[in-house]
């Protein structure tokens, strides 16, 4: 899987299937995205913007730590 910033929001994407699916939308930042790092396990993603938020997403929430978005 890769991601993409798209304005706002980040797009997961299947490398393999070049699948796009909502659930792998992740909307909630209120400007431009500035950055994308995975996190060590793969299981999720950190995300900065230009609107000062960083934020954490989990691909599955609930599968993991507990933390989620």
């Amino acid at each position: 899987m890769f991601a993409c910033q798209q304005n706002h929001h980040v797009q997961v994407v299947n490398f393999y299937t070049a699948e796009l699916t909502d659930k792998m939308l992740f909307k909630y930042h209120k400007d431009t995205v500035i950055s994308i790092s995975w996190l060590e396990d793969d299981t999720g993603f950190v995300t900065t913007g230009k609107d000062n938020l960083l934020l954490l997403w989990r691909l599955f929430p609930g599968t993991g730590d507990g933390v989620g978005k």
